[in-house]
């Protein structure tokens, strides 16, 4: 099996990078909510 070719890494701010953090929080919050992730699992996330 051949190994997949990846597009070279591309700098982003650090104004994205928490904008992209913050809105994958608010995801996961909502989707707790609706019993969609257990919350035992997405506790790995905050730590």
């Amino acid at each position: 099996m051949a190994l997949p070719q990846l597009p070279p890494p591309i700098e982003i701010s650090n104004e994205t990078k928490r904008g992209v953090i913050d809105g994958l929080k608010k995801v996961i919050e909502i989707f707790q909510a609706e019993g969609k992730l257990d919350k035992d699992v997405t506790s790995l996330l905050s730590g």
